[in-house]
């Protein structure tokens, strides 16, 4: 699965230089990266499942956070 984050501030111009950081359902980090100048990440690869002797532990929903003094809202993509 592919996930992109796009981080804006309150007035709706794109955040740069923000930190994100997603984290799957069980409380793993699966990356931390920063926002470019147009307030996107690069596409990042996250694992949605584990299949193990065919019994499936997912991974989704992720949870993002972004930080640059406070927290914004983020806007997320799945390409699944």
């Amino acid at each position: 699965m592919v996930l992109s984050t796009y981080v804006n501030q309150t007035n709706g111009s794109a955040l740069s230089s923000a930190n994100v950081t997603a984290t799957n359902s069980t409380g793993i980090i699966q990356f931390t990266t920063t926002t470019d100048g147009t307030g996107w990440i690069a596409r990042q690869e996250v694992i949605d499942y584990n299949n193990t002797g065919g019994t499936r532990t997912f991974y989704s929903n992720y949870t993002n956070n972004s930080k640059q003094i406070r927290v914004y809202k983020c806007k997320v993509k799945l390409i699944i």
